[in-house]
C-alpha cells in the first residue's frame, strides 16, 4: 500500500509518500540519495531498477529549493518527505529546469 499526502503550511508545502513495504536497513541510510544506489532487498524484490529515482527526486527538489528526509522501519516501511517553499525568489542568470 502507497499513501501519497500533500500539506500547505506556512511558507512551505510538504509532500510524503508512505509505504508499508520492506523498511529499509539502518546500514543503507547514508547512501539511500547516492546516484546507482540500490538496497540489497531492493535488488531482490526488483532486479531490474537503476537506482537513480531517489538521487533524481532529491535532486529535482534541491533545485526547487526544497529538502528531501526519510522515515524507515524494518518490516513497517518507509515515508519520503519533500517540503518545498511556496515561493522562490527569482534568480538572476538562473537555468531552467526542462
Amino acid at each position: 500500500r502507497v499513501d501519497v499526502r500533500a500539506d500547505a503550511r506556512d511558507s512551505v508545502v510538504r509532500i510524503s509518500v508512505r509505504d508499508t513495504g520492506i523498511g529499509i536497513p539502518p546500514g543503507e541510510y547514508p547512501n539511500l540519495f547516492k546516484k546507482f544506489f540500490r538496497g540489497e532487498k531492493a535488488r531482490n524484490v526488483k532486479p531490474g531498477g537503476t537506482g537513480l529515482g531517489l538521487y533524481l527526486a532529491k535532486k529535482a527538489v534541491e533545485l526547487l529549493r526544497g529538502t528531501v528526509w526519510f522515515e524507515s522501519e524494518q518490516g513497517q516501511g518507509t515515508t519520503f518527505f519533500a517540503e518545498l517553499p511556496r515561493r522562490t525568489p527569482a534568480r538572476a542568470g538562473g537555468k531552467p529546469l526542462a
